[in-house]
């Protein structure tokens, strides 16, 4: 399960946050290397998985749109493909999802950070469900 926060703020007509829950199914394992960003070897294989989630969305500004399905407080339910590369306390994503409810797509790219590796002294992976 991967916690997700996005906040938008008011640069534009749109004013927003963003945050909600997906579970990821992994479709190729990829080489997530547990030491860090070292040369290697061995060549670098993305993780490529399967998204599904919900998304709780808070439109700060609301006006009506021709959307009827569009108000102020929203629950989002989504499904995706992504890809990730990198090591274990910090990976680069990039994800392409499908809003079910507003019937939209859209494209994010960020870091995934999984805070249990950091500052351990034995190794520790962020857990992984299949």
């Amino acid at each position: 399960m991967v916690p997700q926060l996005k906040y938008y703020p008011s640069f534009n007509t749109i004013h927003e946050l963003y945050g909600g829950i997906n579970v990821h199914y992994a479709l190729v394992e990829g080489n997530i290397r547990p030491g860090g960003f070292k040369r290697s070897i061995e060549p670098e294989i993305p993780m490529i998985y399967l998204a599904v989630g919900a998304q709780y969305n808070r439109w700060i500004n609301y006006v009506e749109t021709q959307q009827s399905n569009s108000k102020p407080n929203n629950f989002l339910p989504e499904v995706g493909l992504g890809t990730s590369i990198g090591n274990y306390p910090m990976r680069l994503f990039a994800e392409v999802k499908y809003n079910i409810l507003w019937k939209e797509s859209y494209g994010e790219v960020g870091l995934i950070f999984c805070p249990a590796y950091f500052r351990t002294k034995r190794k520790t992976y962020c857990p992984t469900f299949y």
